[in-house]
């Protein structure tokens, strides 16, 4: 199931002799609009155009035009009075590439042997739709479904084309090792291309698997550094140790024969644990850090705890997401809450406002952050009466000048 609706831009060329012609072919389209609503596309008519204004129209709406995905032209005798030469100028310098060109005409209007149709088919490809008929309801009905191919085509040629940007672009972020940009990018494209049966996703596969073996690697590394400074080695050479089952380095190696060779301080010699010691090590002392509100470090230590775990260690990792989502919305609230504070001690009582604001959509619940931003928008609304009670006061004071003047007169 899609979760997103795809836009098909429509520009429209029509003859302003034939009004009728361009009056049925809105209806249409609005018709056909309603077809694409199961497919999550959206066709927008962004503009509609006379060909008797070309020179008008043609600067004017030239960014319309470059956007186009589909150009539809209603073809009628009074297309062919106006400036060919111009209007064929107008549609190579200034449309995309792959932009579909598309032709409508009415019954009994052969249009096949002229040179404007073989300079279109010469240059783009004529997309011929079925005749619009005026009275014939069948035909129309027809027609609607012919307009409706038409741009289901072009929505496929627009997911093809952003499927090959996101592999581009993924792989140039793959040579820069970037594993976490490229795996999005790959995964976009991943998504992309399983519409399409005929394409060969077992690369991307190989790709995201790499970015994601590429990603675990590094997370190893970077723990195995971090207890590496903080002279932790055995759990330092540990990480190094499953750094290198995953991939053969020779940094690690060498950060893994210093971790073996670095003697432990006396005062912070450590036994030998488990792996699955060393995950409910990590996860009590999460807790501890977590009841004590310091969640800078609780949050490390959870981090840490996911990265050791494993499924036969029978505790639900979810459970460690939870605590870390929940270290980073109090560290937030904790941030907001007191930039709101300063705010209000400096007496900036509309800045302290928005950011109390902010505290309570962090923390609905919080008693503290709901008081004061409640007193903080009574002071604003108090603040924003100011200046019509300084009007008023000043009217009074007028009034009162104008009657003792006309008292002692």
């Amino acid at each position: 199931m899609q979760d997103h609706t795809y836009i098909v831009r429509l520009f429209l060329v029509y003859s302003g002799q034939d009004k009728g012609h361009f009056t049925r072919m809105q209806q249409i389209i609005a018709s056909a609009r309603q077809m694409l609503i199961a497919d999550n596309i959206s066709l927008v008519l962004t503009q509609a155009v006379c060909a008797e204004q070309i020179s008008e129209w043609q600067y004017s709406a030239e960014n319309q035009l470059k956007k186009a995905d589909i150009v539809l032209m209603l073809i009628s005798h009074g297309l062919f009075s106006v400036d060919i030469a111009l209007l064929q100028k107008t549609l190579s310098g200034r449309t995309n590439p792959d932009v579909l060109l598309a032709a409508a005409a009415p019954n009994n209007f052969n249009w096949h042997q002229t040179s404007f149709y073989q300079w279109c088919s010469r240059y783009f490809g004529v997309y011929l739709l079925e005749d619009l008929a005026h009275e014939n309801a069948g035909s129309a009905n027809h027609f609607e479904h012919s307009l409706a191919d038409l741009v289901q085509l072009a929505y496929s040629l627009q997911q093809e084309k952003m499927y090959r940007q996101y592999l581009q672009e993924g792989n140039k972020l793959l040579k820069q090792k970037k594993w976490t940009e490229a795996g999005k990018k790959f995964s976009n494209a991943l998504s992309l291309g399983q519409q399409n049966a005929e394409e060969d996703l077992m690369p991307l596969y190989e790709k995201l698997q790499i970015c994601h073996h590429e990603l675990h690697f590094d997370q190893l590394v970077r723990l195995g550094k971090q207890a590496y400074e903080q002279e932790n080695y055995p759990k330092a050479c540990h990480y190094f140790e499953r750094a290198l089952q995953l991939k053969p380095d020779p940094e690690v190696v060498l950060l893994r024969e210093n971790s073996l060779r670095t003697p432990v301080p006396g005062y912070k010699l450590l036994k030998q644990l488990s792996e699955e010691d060393w995950f409910y090590e990590c996860l009590q002392e999460a807790d501890r850090l977590f009841k004590l509100q310091k969640w800078e470090a609780a949050h490390e230590q959870y981090e840490q705890a996911a990265a050791i775990h494993r499924f036969e260690f029978g505790y639900n990792l979810s459970n460690i997401y939870r605590r870390m989502k929940a270290c980073r919305t109090a560290r937030c609230f904790d941030e907001v809450f007191n930039l709101g504070r300063e705010a209000y001690k400096a007496k900036n009582h509309h800045e302290a406002l928005a950011f109390f604001e902010e505290a309570c959509t962090l923390k609905p619940n919080d008693p503290t952050a709901i008081r004061v931003r409640n007193k903080c928008r009574r002071i604003v609304f108090l603040k924003n009466l100011l200046p019509y009670a300084l009007q008023l006061l000043f009217l009074l004071l007028v009034a009162v000048l104008f009657s003792l003047v006309k008292y002692l007169s």
